[in-house]
């Protein structure tokens, strides 16, 4: 089971400290920490081998995501990865940097979607302006 724990605006020196274990299948292929260009975006995360996506990256820009998986007893075969949530999320921010696109706005985009996807729990923020919206289906 993957696990998060985070502290938002409450240390005066760092607006969120997170705590993530990726604890899924233990044989599942990674790339380590790193910077990677997604569609020629720079974000900071690890990389699931399999499926291409991630469960924590951020962004130069100040923007975070992370997920954690939700275990159901309906498991559907032909889901979209969750671990591509993070990297729109932080794409589609990093593409519209002049846009109004909050957080929130795509929280509820995602929330719209999530029938698409097999359980999981997916926060997002922007540190630099100080938001962050969780969005648990």
């Amino acid at each position: 089971m993957c696990i998060a724990a985070f502290i938002w605006q409450t240390h005066p020196r760092y607006p969120l400290l997170l705590l993530h274990n990726r604890d899924e299948y233990h044989n599942r292929p990674t790339k380590a920490l790193a910077w990677w260009d997604v569609d020629g975006c720079e974000i900071l995360g690890g990389r699931d081998e399999v499926a291409g996506g991630t469960w924590l990256a951020c962004s130069r820009q100040g923007r975070v995501a992370f997920l954690t998986n939700a275990w159901e007893l309906h498991h559907l075969h032909n889901a979209n990865t969750r671990g591509d949530l993070p990297l729109v999320f932080l794409k589609k921010l990093l593409s519209l940097i002049k846009s109004t696109v909050s957080p929130m706005e795509f929280a509820q985009q995602v929330a719209a979607d999530a029938h698409r996807y097999n359980g999981f729990n997916l926060v997002v923020a922007d540190i630099v302006g100080n938001y962050w919206k969780i969005n648990d289906e």
